[in-house]
């Protein structure tokens, strides 16, 4: 023990700190590492998630209350994240077209005649609501008899609260099918569409949208 004292410890103290100055220096860098890694973690799991929940509607009756004049047709918005939404907008449309949207259909925002073209909306964590948008009867008539093709879309932008500057997109695009209309009651399928189903940096049209948000 003395001979290896001598040999590795006596007269060498500096070179010992640089050593032990440079283990601490790695082992606080690797802390530091995962915990920005967990905190990295926590934001993503937290943050609101938003996605489609489903599609409903209800029937819009006449001034008779008989007649079935159209349908509130209702765009459901599910939070899977534990931070309510910040700052969303929500924008739905529908058009129909024959025989189907081509593939260079660019999926504009139509106006809505009440809540123009952007429609600020809330979803609490965990929770879900839906947005409505009305179409006349006539388009739905047009489906059942096979003369037209009906289409919805529309897509969310929200400002997640875990982390500045983030903007979150979720955008999809359905084709409403198998329309059946029994004089009280309207009922159809819905069928995701080809293309306009997707999240954030995936959806073609991210980079505009989180600029004009």
């Amino acid at each position: 023990m003395p001979q290896f004292w001598s040999n590795y410890i006596t007269g060498k103290e500096a070179a010992w700190t640089a050593i032990f100055t440079l283990v601490l220096t790695v082992f606080t860098g690797v802390l530091a590492w995962v915990g920005y890694t967990a905190n990295k973690n926590t934001v993503v799991s937290q943050r609101a998630f938003i996605s489609i929940s489903g599609f409903g509607g209800n029937k819009i009756l006449g001034h008779d209350g008989k007649t079935i004049v159209g349908v509130q047709f209702l765009t459901g918005w599910q939070n899977g994240g534990s931070t309510p939404t910040r700052k969303a907008v929500t924008h739905c449309s529908w058009q129909h077209w024959s025989p189907e949207l081509p593939s260079s259909f660019e999926f504009p925002d139509i106006p809505d005649p009440i809540n123009g073209p952007d429609r600020p909306f809330v979803v609490a964590p965990h929770g879900v609501t839906t947005v409505p948008m009305i179409i006349p009867m006539a388009e739905w008539q047009d489906v059942s008899a096979g003369k037209t093709r009906l289409y919805v879309w529309g897509g969310q932008l929200t400002t997640t609260l875990l982390a500045a500057h983030q903007e979150r997109l979720s955008e999809f695009c359905a084709e409403i099918t198998n329309v059946s209309i029994a004089p009280t009651e309207v009922t159809w399928q819905t069928v995701s569409c080809k293309i306009h189903n997707c999240y954030d940096e995936d959806c073609s049209d991210y980079a505009k949208r989180a600029k004009e948000h």
